[in-house]
Order: structure tokens, then sequence, then C-alpha cells
């Protein structure tokens, strides 16, 4: 059931650093902010698309790509079943491994100054060819949820969480 997940790839070379020494900025996470209170045992399924940007709060990436927004939350980890053991092979749950040369990009959560919006980017960690699959590392937690839980909850439809007033809906 791991691939269900679709992916994100970039169709030219992205450096590590710019000329400036500064780390270029690939996408934004993209969804409505929502409170970890609005949320009862969500199934990995609905989780999946999740990502902690401070306490208590959570960006709900949207499911389907959205013209002008960030794509971040499409971004898969690398994992991969397999009992071979090396130095770039780390587990993360029972009969799951990360493969560390996969691992090119990495989220990080900011505040503007002034708006005090919350911006989830995902920048490189390393040059990134044309073509390469861009790669995170998901907390390990989530990979355990996943072989916890019972194949219906991958078939089941995902139900949205209920937004408040504080949380608008996101574009239709």
């Amino acid at each position: 059931h791991h691939n269900l997940q679709r992916g994100l790839y970039t169709n030219h070379f992205i450096p590590y650093k710019l000329p400036n020494n500064t780390r270029p900025t690939i996408t934004q996470y993209a969804g409505p902010l929502i409170s970890k209170d609005q949320l009862q045992d969500p199934s990995p399924q609905q989780s999946a698309y999740f990502k902690g940007v401070r306490m208590g709060q959570i960006i709900d990436g949207f499911r389907e790509p959205k013209p002008t927004y960030g794509m971040a939350q499409f971004c898969n980890d690398g994992i991969t079943s397999t009992s071979e053991t090396a130095p770039h092979l780390q587990p993360v749950a029972p009969g799951l491994k990360r493969d560390k040369r996969k691992i090119n990009c990495e989220l990080r959560v900011t505040r503007h100054r002034d708006t005090g919006q919350v911006l989830v980017s995902l920048l490189p960690s390393r040059d990134i060819p044309a073509h390469e699959e861009l790669c995170i590392a998901y907390d390990n937690h989530y990979w355990h949820r996943v072989q916890d839980a019972s194949q219906n909850e991958y078939t089941a439809p995902y139900l949205p969480p209920v937004y408040s007033p504080l949380n608008p809906t996101p574009p239709t």
C-alpha cells in the first residue's frame, strides 16, 4: 500500500546554495492551518499530508495540486522494504528502511516578521540533478502508524477536517 504515494520531481538542476550563499526555496507546503484539537485520531491516510508547524497547529496539505500554491506536500520519503543492510539504509519501522541517498530536501518552518503568517518551505539539502525525485525524511512515528493501520484505512474515502472560522476552508 506504500505505492499509493505520488511524488514531486524537478525538471531542472537545483543548487544546494545560490551565489549569495543562501539556499533556494523550491516550493511551499500549501494547505489550511488547523488545530490539533480539531482532529480525532486521524488515520495515516488522512494524516499523510499533515505537517506540524508549531505548538498544536498543523498545515493540512492540499491533496491535489492547486495553481499558484506550493506543492511540497507531495514529497515522498526515500523508503524501501528491503532486508538488505548498508550504511545508507536507516531502519524506520519493522521491515522498512530509508535510503538516505534519496533524501535531497528538508522542510523549514518560518514565521513572517510582519504578518505572523507561518510558511513551510522546501529547501535542498544537497545539489539536486534535473529529473530527480524530491524526497524528505518523514518522522519515523508516521511509518509506525502506517504499519499499525488496517488496510481499509487506505481505501476509506478521505474525510477532510472541519474548518473553524479561524481556519478558512481551502480555495476550491
